[in-house]
């Protein structure tokens, strides 16, 4: 993960390798947020999605955040 002053954060991921993808052909991802490491009350930010990063913008100083 990546941050900048802007209250933005960048994360992201290895790509999946699977024997045998989608119909389609392609690996999709959801993303969540949560601010406690159980995952309690995770939001989707999130969904569907072939990318293997997110920019996470609007955020504030001093929360932490984890994500899944």
């Amino acid at each position: 993960m990546t941050d900048d002053a802007r209250g933005q954060l960048t994360v992201s991921w290895n790509a999946v390798a699977i024997d045998k993808p989608s119909s389609d052909g392609v690996t999709k991802y959801d993303l969540q947020r949560a601010t406690d490491s159980s995952g309690t009350g995770a939001t989707e930010i999130v969904s569907n999605t072939t990318s293997t990063s997110y920019s996470d913008t609007g955020l504030g100083d001093g929360t932490t955040r984890f994500y899944r």
